[in-house]
């Protein structure tokens, strides 16, 4: 039975008249904010000056692989920060077309449309020139009335979304306009109790930077190594694996000869010879899965969750069809479905640097697949993959894939502790003067407040009883938000 609710005209916006907006779920969660901390509409901690703008694709989506500017859509606004790896490039006429939604460091990017609807990201200088696409709009938080990034932490967060959906039109293709930006709920929180929630964004994006660099350092390694045991005027049987090798000039061109050149591997061996086990995994149907502990693995990675599992170690895990040269880790328990190859790594080999080479560097996967509708690797040519014997070694790629790991593991928890953090203030579980106290301690020396709050955090809220905490380790959070800021400084 539907549930009826009745607003008097007094109570009705005079921009909204229909039902969606005034549900009560949707004002006992912006209640909970006025009564707790107090509300202010976004308009009035923003840069009046600048206001709310969107961009435009350009005619006929003409973007650029390499380019000055860059042009953001709404797959690359990510949570509480932009993926600028991921973004593509548009040429300067576009760009001057598009003048008036030019990013700016310090903005505020939040999707309107589309299927990250309500996401929404710090602009900052590394992310410059950039423009964005109608799917999203740009704001700048004024840093006398707001922080940037407790900003986004609310926005993200679940009474934050509660606020942008309540704004939105459409319950199927949701959409924001610019009035409906401009008057979402933003709650009234003193100056050091924002900042101490910023800055747990602040340290999660100077995590993320630190584990891309440990990945980049271990991707020049891998490549150095792939292009020393590279070798020509050699013959390579069977044909196939030729022409795989083949493919590898142009990730070392100074590698390159004629077409017909014949290309091997110096120092290199079978995959077969670096494992001890390779199976297939076993598909569950969507409907019998149950959610749980473990994950479940499709070719594409992890892609549910199950209360089972077929898997017990640490595994590398290879697509066999769909998403052909993707290659993952696993650690513990897990459920593997049939599009994949799971295999045992020899203890003597560094399975996370044979993982890199697979999913980053192998160069030509379509030399190894069967099928031409349905391309698949079989586990007799997945075996006969040749890999240099150096990177299938080297403990010190391994190292620094693992401490990436780690470390993005953690900038995760942090952006997650941002979002609890705000909740735990709306609900009441936590008090602004809890917070400024933690933020007054760290600027003293002191982080004894701040590893006792962070102790409390769990996904459902501070102080939880029972509730799994979202940092079982504060001491190595702390160990590598300094290796990460060393880093920084020595960049």
């Amino acid at each position: 039975m539907a549930t009826i609710f009745k607003r008097t005209p007094e109570q009705l916006s005079e921009r909204r008249i229909d039902p969606w907006h005034y549900q009560p779920r949707f004002e006992r969660q912006i209640n909970k904010i006025k009564d707790n901390l107090g509300a202010l509409p976004l308009e009035a901690v923003i840069d009046s000056k600048r206001g709310v703008a969107s961009g435009a694709t350009p005619l006929g989506a003409n973007y650029l692989e390499k380019g000055r500017v860059k042009f953001y859509r709404t797959s690359e606004v990510e949570e509480m920060f932009l993926q600028a790896e991921e973004a593509v490039f548009i040429n300067d006429e576009d760009d001057e077309k598009l003048k008036r939604s030019r990013l700016v460091d310090g903005d505020v990017l939040l999707t309107i449309t589309g299927a990250k609807f309500g996401k929404s990201a710090v602009v900052s200088a590394k992310h410059l020139p950039a423009n964005i696409s109608q799917h999203s709009v740009r704001f700048k938080p004024d840093p006398k009335k707001v922080d940037a990034y407790f900003l986004v932490a609310y926005l993200n967060s679940k009474t934050g979304q509660v606020a942008i959906w309540k704004e939105a039109y459409g319950a199927t293709r949701p959409a924001i306009d610019f009035p409906s930006v401009r008057s979402l709920a933003v709650p009234k929180v003193l100056p050091l109790a924002q900042k101490y929630i910023g800055d747990k964004v602040r340290q999660a994006e100077q995590l993320r930077a630190w584990a891309k660099r440990l990945e980049g350092m271990a991707d020049r390694k891998i490549k150095d190594l792939f292009h020393f045991n590279l070798v020509d005027s050699l013959t390579l049987k069977p044909r196939r694996m030729k022409q795989q090798v083949l493919s590898a000039v142009s990730l070392a061109p100074e590698f390159a000869r004629a077409a017909d050149s014949q290309m091997t591997f110096r120092n290199s061996s079978k995959l077969s010879n670096f494992i001890s086990k390779c199976k297939c995994g076993v598909p569950i149907k969507s409907e019998d899965r149950v959610p749980g502990p473990y994950f479940y693995y499709g070719a594409s990675g992890p892609i549910d969750t199950h209360t089972e599992f077929n898997f017990n170690g640490k595994y590398l895990i290879i697509a066999q069809d769909g998403s052909i040269g993707c290659a993952n880790v696993a650690d513990g328990k897990f459920w593997a479905n049939n599009h994949v190859w799971v295999l045992k790594v020899k203890d003597e080999y560094d399975i996370e640097s044979i993982c890199r080479f697979l999913d980053k560097h192998f160069p030509c996967w379509k030399g190894v697949t069967t099928g031409s509708v349905v391309p698949k690797v079989t586990s007799e040519n997945l075996l006969n993959i040749l890999i240099p014997i150096d990177i299938a070694k080297n403990r010190e790629i391994g190292s620094k894939l693992r401490l990436a790991v780690t470390t993005a593991a953690y900038a995760k928890k942090l952006t997650a502790s941002a979002k609890t953090l705000v909740e735990s203030l709306i609900e009441g579980q936590l008090t602004e003067q809890q917070l400024i106290q933690a933020q007054q301690a760290l600027e003293d020396g002191d982080s004894s407040f701040d590893q006792a709050i962070l102790s409390k955090l769990s996904a459902e809220g501070y102080a939880i009883e029972g509730a799994t905490p979202l940092f079982s380790d504060v001491d190595e959070l702390y160990s590598l938000l300094e290796e990460a800021a060393q880093a920084e400084a020595e960049e």
